[in-house]
């Protein structure tokens, strides 16, 4: 159990090193076919092809500056290990003891198969980050724990090379497989994966509203609104009040942006007169919903724009989410990636696949993600434009603050995100960027914060507060 300090390398047998930079610890020797990673995270990596080919522990580190929520430091561990083979790729998984996990990526991306080009070795550097909590409070006391001891999974998988480069990108070929287009019934079928898509004759006689649901990120319409699904009176009085006009539209959301989405959207609506709806969006989801009025869209189309008579934003980015920043794209994977962990989500899919074409060099862009820049030009163009005159529009918003109950890694996470966001969020979206941004304000907006059970992006649907108060808005 080598010990180093400041500035020392480290040579563990076979083939891996560590050198320690402005950081000191204890290094354990490698595990050769990994440490098992336990839980839905494990089982999703699996499913992925991400295998466990070493795994090395690190254990009483300490860095000589302690990071802020405004201030770095340059602490890191180098860590070196063999280079895959030409047919493989590879990524570091570090796991802390407080249960955090966080991706980190080789020097320099892989284009062609390292042993192809000679290389023999991959290096990875590992930020080590320690934190001062601002208030002494027991979810902020689980922080003082963050960046001791951690293990640092390498993981393999197996790629398709070209002459130049990697053959293709593995998450836009993911997403259009498994997260096509459609728009659906949204009733028990639905959510049972029985459901048949519909044709334009489905359309025919129906003169009153249309409840529409549209997803996030990651998410698919069952998945996304499983919440309201679990809530067999929730559907009930949903069915009930739009004689069973309720569906849902699912749709990629990596590599096509919002005006892309609403576009194959309305190529599914009849072309003969303009439909009204009342729209739930959850997440990215309300970006799609603002611009389904759009008369733009609507004439490439060649169809009459929808009349949107009510929109309820359920944690919209309308301001955007520093998670979607180009330099963030870690820190989205990251936040994505721990909320699988703790079972706050089940997106680790194309997640993993994203995480798979940032290893290889093949990741082109995300237009999707890109829309929710808060600093991007798509998002400022849609901000400046006001809340659209006739419409009743709402929204629900969420500061996550887990009790002092809660596992020490979600009292982390959120502790992370605090910093990360620099003010309240539900670890996904800025609380107040979902009914403020730019010249697009929301009224009486629900925020979900104080002395109640603590909602986080993906869980909003499962509050009964939540869906109480949704129906009240549809007249529900």
């Amino acid at each position: 159990m080598p010990v180093f300090r400041p500035g020392h390398i480290v040579a563990l047998p076979p083939g891996v090193v560590i050198a320690a930079r402005h950081t000191g610890g204890e290094a354990r020797a490698p595990v050769f076919g990994g440490v098992e990673i336990e839980g839905p995270l494990g089982a999703a990596l699996e499913r992925a092809g991400l295998r466990t080919e070493l795994s090395v522990p690190v254990r009483d580190l300490r860095a000589t500056a302690t990071v802020t929520a405004t201030a770095g430091t340059e602490a890191a561990l180098e860590l070196t290990v063999p280079a895959p083979p030409v047919d493989e790729a590879q990524v570091v998984l570090e796991a802390d003891d407080t249960g955090i996990v966080r991706w980190h990526f080789a020097r320099r991306a892989t284009t062609t198969g390292a042993r192809r080009s000679g290389a023999a070795t991959q290096t990875f550097e590992i930020p080590v980050e320690q934190y001062a909590p601002p208030a002494p409070t027991a979810a902020r006391r689980a922080l003082l724990g963050f960046g001791l001891g951690k293990i640092l999974h390498v993981l393999r998988f197996p790629v398709e090379w070209s002459a130049g480069g990697v053959a293709r990108s593995v998450s836009a070929l993911w997403e259009r497989r498994h997260r096509p287009y459609g728009l659906w019934e949204a009733g028990a079928a639905y959510f049972e994966h029985a459901a048949r898509p519909l044709d334009a004759r489905w359309f025919d006689g129906r003169t009153g509203p249309i409840l529409l649901l549209v997803h996030g990120t990651f998410s698919t319409g069952y998945s996304g609104f499983a919440g309201l699904a679990a809530d067999p009176a929730f559907l009930s009085r949903a069915q009930q009040r739009y004689s069973g006009a309720v569906l849902a539209f699912d749709h990629p959301t990596l590599h096509d942006d919002p005006a892309a989405n609403v576009r194959r959207l309305l190529e599914r609506l009849p072309a003969g007169r303009p439909l009204r709806f009342h729209v739930l969006g959850h997440s990215r989801g309300g970006l799609v919903a603002r611009l389904l009025g759009d008369h733009r869209l609507a004439a490439a189309a060649r169809r009459p724009p929808p009349v949107v008579e009510r929109l309820i934003h359920v944690a919209t980015p309308n301001a955007g989410t520093v998670l979607a920043r180009l330099d963030r794209l870690r820190d989205l994977l990251d936040v994505a990636t721990n909320m699988t962990a703790l079972r706050l989500d089940d997106a680790a899919e194309p997640v993993l696949e994203i995480v798979k074409d940032v290893a290889t060099g093949a990741l082109a862009g995300l237009p999707g993600i890109a829309a929710m820049d808060p600093g991007g030009p798509w998002l400022a163009a849609l901000n400046d434009q006001p809340r659209p005159a006739g419409a009743a529009v709402h929204a629900i918003a969420a500061d996550f603050e887990p009790g002092d109950d809660a596992p020490p890694a979600l009292r982390v996470l959120d502790g992370l995100a605090d910093a990360l966001f620099a003010g309240a969020n539900d670890l996904v979206v800025p609380t107040e960027g979902v009914y403020r941004a730019g010249q697009y304000r929301v009224d009486a907006p629900l925020t979900l914060t104080g002395a109640r059970p603590a909602v986080a992006h993906t869980g909003y649907f499962g509050d009964q507060q939540v869906r109480d108060v949704i129906c009240g808005w549809l007249g529900a």
